[in-house]
């Protein structure tokens, strides 16, 4: 997956996780990350996964991050800052 695809995966996916469609993509770079697999709220066991982690403002104050698995341009993460 190449940096464009990814951002036009995470801009793509910005509604369905009640984000802002019209935010613009600030940085997008590949890293490591670690994902718990099962149910969030619940301890288990955690993965090593690739991916694009592709920021976005959100007006002044706030950011967002959506990582993307670089194997399967799915959004993997959402975080939110402000």
């Amino acid at each position: 997956m190449t940096e464009q695809e990814a951002v036009a995966a995470a801009t793509k996916a910005l509604p369905a996780h009640k984000l802002p469609g019209e935010a613009t993509a600030q940085s997008a770079e590949l890293h490591w990350i670690e994902l718990k697999e099962g149910d969030p709220d619940q301890p288990g066991p955690v993965r090593d996964a690739k991916a694009w982690v592709v920021r976005f403002a959100l007006g002044e104050r706030a950011l967002a991050e959506l990582a993307v698995d670089d194997g399967t341009g799915k959004v993997v993460r959402v975080e939110r800052f402000r």
